[in-house]
């Protein structure tokens, strides 16, 4: 059973305020005080019942996908439509890839997927370790069972990275949910128990020759964790891990460093001090105890604390972006990137104005760093188009 539900099962029984950490990690937004250039995707949105609708359609989860060796924005809705809708970055509707037989092979919602090619298209399922290869018309051609690959360690759920789960073209690397299953009947209502057994376990499953009729599967990550937390502490950040180049980089909001992981063993190879002249980017994690009671006012304040919240990187210049959130003041919450070269090295810290870029940035391959800028809605009829402005930085040799 997963530990998220058994959370929620605590929240609707108890009545306790049960904070999702993954609510607090999650990417957030950014800009600048540099030239910006704006861009316009001419792709009309509709606000509807709280919803943003995309030519009357749910877009869902949205992002930029390269394959094919271009860059497309993608908006996958897969609960209603379930369809992914890829526009080239003109704002043309270029591909739609059907995602309905899946969703009824996986008798439930989907999680994430990754696009090799248009006949080569991997999904992950909600609460389940069975990898689906389909192609745009949704034909199923393939499905990889990964839960004989897990079961000697336990019982886990498969969750996507924040890249989310593509390695490089034959290998898959995701995080692993450890399951309440794992724990005795009479502790599963203890949290700091379950915190401290879930630090003991793997945290990250690669499988390489995903397409090979035998797999290779590799486990590592353990106590990973620990080294910015103790083993009670609630740090279940399963989108803080990246893919860039060849190289995984982990990062929190736990933690005022990022850090680069071997890609085999998962061990920690390099740590980076971010280092900002407007905050130091840390936030005290939540124990197992206030995690699971609903801590308001500990959930208030690390709302308002500076923190990392993303990480970019430019694969052409061969620098990473680090997006820092600074501490409140009052009503007032700024922000900055910080930028470094391709050994970790800082370069630079440029400030921007949070207000204006309320999700973190996006580096589209053909044209840069790219920062999504959210217009005011003053009405929830009013259509707007989304809008990504440049964003230009030191290109340091």
């Amino acid at each position: 059973m997963s530990f998220l539900i058994i959370a929620d099962f605590l929240y609707t029984m108890n009545k306790f305020f049960i904070i999702f950490l993954g609510l607090i990690a999650c990417q957030e937004v950014t800009n600048q005080d540099h030239a910006i250039e704006e861009i316009s995707h001419e792709i009309t949105y509709e606000i509807l019942n709280d919803q943003v609708i995309i030519n009357k359609q749910n877009p869902g989860v949205s992002s930029f996908r390269l394959f094919n060796d271009s860059t497309f924005y993608a908006s996958a809705d897969f609960k209603t439509y379930k369809k992914v809708w890829l526009y080239s970055l003109d704002g043309d509707l270029k591909h739609e890839i059907n995602l309905e037989p899946v969703c009824k092979a996986a008798r439930g919602s989907l999680l994430a997927y990754e696009i090799i090619n248009l006949d080569t298209i991997l999904v992950l399922p909600n609460y389940s370790n069975i990898i689906y290869l389909i192609n745009a018309e949704g034909d199923i051609w393939k499905t990889v069972d990964l839960g004989p690959h897990l079961s000697t360690e336990g019982f886990f759920q498969l969750r996507p990275c924040g890249t989310p789960f593509r390695f490089n073209d034959t290998s898959l690397v995701f995080t692993l949910e450890y399951l309440m299953d794992n724990i005795a009947p009479d502790k599963r209502m203890d949290f700091t128990h379950y915190f401290i057994e879930s630090k003991k376990a793997p945290l990250l499953l690669r499988v390489d020759n995903i397409f090979a009729d035998s797999l290779t599967t590799r486990l590592g990550g353990r106590g990973l964790l620990n080294h910015f937390s103790q083993p009670s502490d609630a740090t279940n950040e399963f989108q803080r891990f990246k893919f860039f180049d060849n190289a995984i980089i982990l990062n929190s909001v736990f933690s005022d460093s990022i850090y680069q992981l071997d890609p085999n063993t998962f061990e920690i190879i390099k740590s980076t001090l971010i280092k900002s002249e407007f905050c130091i980017p840390k936030i005290k994690p939540l124990t197992a105890h206030e995690y699971q009671y609903g801590n308001i006012d500990k959930f208030i304040y690390r709302k308002i604390r500076a923190r990392i919240f993303n990480v970019e990187y430019d694969s052409d210049h061969k620098r990473y972006f680090v997006f820092l959130k600074h501490k409140a003041v009052g009503e007032t919450q700024t922000a900055s990137i910080v930028i470094l070269d391709s050994n970790l090295t800082q370069i630079d810290e440029v400030r921007i104005d949070e207000k204006r870029y309320p999700v973190a940035g996006s580096y589209i391959k053909e044209l840069g760093l790219y920062l999504y800028c959210e217009p005011a809605l003053k009405d929830k009829n009013e259509k707007h188009q989304i809008v990504f402005e440049r964003f230009d930085y030191p290109k340091i040799n």
